[in-house]
């Protein structure tokens, strides 16, 4: 889980914490979201904007596997205000949502960001995630709408008029989005068709 300024791992079975990975040094200023791929790295976005209007866009990777090193993976300025995370299923690239001007980017090789999707009514984008048939899920915090992103990167709004939803996950074995509610002290559920 992302704390602030560190990156903590928790035993699932007793809770207890088994690493702690400090990114002060990295001048992480509020990390945000936090994705695996299956090298066992972890990517880590940090959110700074919300807190220091100059801090530049930076996604960090942890390298489980290399005694928890850390680096930047990306501070492209097209990022802006990095925000979700997720792994791409195909390309296993790092897709970024950003908050603000509300665009998908792909971290391609070097770190450089490219235009994944965007769409005139996205504004403040937070959390993604795939379900079985590749279509890909993501939410507009501002306006509390859900849009479906196709294979061919087609979008159709499937909700809207949530309130603040905070993050967004599917359940794939229900076809169901999992939806927690940031203002509202609840989640709720949207059923879906893969």
């Amino acid at each position: 889980m992302t704390d602030i300024d560190r990156v903590r791992g928790f035993d699932k079975e007793t809770g207890k914490l088994v690493h702690a990975v400090n990114l002060v040094l990295q001048r992480a200023k509020f990390l945000n979201d936090l994705v695996a791929d299956d090298q066992s790295n972890l990517y880590v976005s940090d959110a700074a904007i919300f807190v220091d209007a100059d801090a530049p866009p930076t996604i960090f990777k942890i390298e489980t596997a290399n005694k928890h090193k850390v680096s930047v993976h990306s501070s492209d300025p097209l990022m802006a205000y990095p925000n979700g995370l997720i792994i791409h299923p195909q390309t296993k690239t790092l897709l970024v949502s950003t908050w603000g001007e509300g665009r998908i980017l792909e971290v391609i090789e070097g770190g450089k960001a490219v235009i994944f999707s965007a769409h005139e009514s996205w504004k403040d984008l937070d959390g993604m995630d795939y379900d079985s048939a590749g279509n890909l899920y993501i939410f507009s915090f501002t306006g509390g709408s859900i849009f479906r992103i196709s294979p061919d990167r087609s979008v159709k709004q499937i909700a809207s008029g949530l309130a603040t939803p905070a993050d967004i996950s599917v359940d794939r074995a229900a076809n169901q989005l999992l939806i927690p509610l940031f203002n509202g002290k609840a989640a709720t559920t949207i059923s879906i068709i893969p």
